[in-house]
């Protein structure tokens, strides 16, 4: 896997800014704040590294289980649907 070919990648990018910290709880529909949210920005990021499908995972059978994964999926969706296009930022001297 080339990394540079992956920071390029919109879909990628697409996933980043569509979980937390760039969305707010209530547009994630979380209870709170907790480790799991950076976890299910990171399998998205993964869905969209290796072309995966949400269905493939299913969530823990626990009431915050169902909630996470239901996160994970709204960052899916969301990111696949963003027109939003990562733009290399250039710093000056």
């Amino acid at each position: 896997m080339d990394i540079n070919k992956q920071i390029d990648n919109n879909l990628v990018y697409s996933m980043i800014i569509n979980g937390y910290p760039y969305k707010s709880l209530e547009e994630l529909r979380g209870k709170n704040r907790s480790r799991s949210f950076l976890q299910q920005q990171k399998q998205a990021v993964y869905t969209a590294i290796y072309g995966r499908n949400t269905d493939e995972y299913s969530p823990i059978d626990t009431e915050e289980g169902k909630r996470t994964y239901d996160v994970y999926k709204k960052i899916v969706e969301n990111g696949r649907r963003s027109e939003t296009r990562f733009m290399e930022g250039t710093l000056k001297d």
